[in-house]
């Protein structure tokens, strides 16, 4: 594979990460950009960003013609959070809120994130410098959310 990311995939990476910056955002990749950065071989759906609760407001403001699904609880059978959804040159983005996320695992149980964008290992990828998730962190995550997917990036980002 030559790159993880489509052309309009690594066009809205960079201006999301451009703006991001730009504004004194701190923020996170995380999710399976997180995991290919790592190593993992695998397409980009889409793209995962963590972000503090206390920058949502500015984050509305910047994106505000970019949200598809604006800020709101999700709660389904593997994700407790709140996020807000932009769709930037056609691809879709989910800024997650930092605090208080939490997943369930195989089981049911609820498990709160103890995730730390102070702990963001800085990756330079093409022309940028992307703050990506903990790897242990990561590896945490998709080894609690226990889906297929996890389990093969977690393989492949071992190697």
């Amino acid at each position: 594979m030559d790159s993880p990311l489509s052309s309009d995939q690594k066009r809205a990476l960079r201006y999301i990460v451009s703006l991001l910056q730009g504004n004194n955002i701190s923020f996170q990749i995380t999710g399976g950009l997180a995991a290919v950065l790592y190593g993992a071989r695998r397409p980009v759906y889409d793209i995962d960003i963590d972000v503090c609760e206390n920058d949502i407001p500015k984050i509305r403001e910047i994106f505000l013609k970019d949200i598809v699904t604006d800020y709101h609880h999700l709660q389904d059978e593997k994700f407790d959070l709140y996020l807000l959804i932009l769709s930037v040159y056609g691809v879709s983005v989910d800024i997650s809120q930092l605090e208080r996320a939490c997943i369930y695992d195989v089981r049911g149980e609820r498990v709160e994130m103890q995730s730390d964008i102070a702990r963001a290992k800085n990756i330079a990828w093409e022309d940028m410098a992307l703050p990506v998730q903990d790897k242990q962190e990561l590896i945490t995550y998709k080894t609690i959310l226990n889906r297929d997917i996890d389990l093969s990036d977690i393989q492949e980002m071992s190697r």
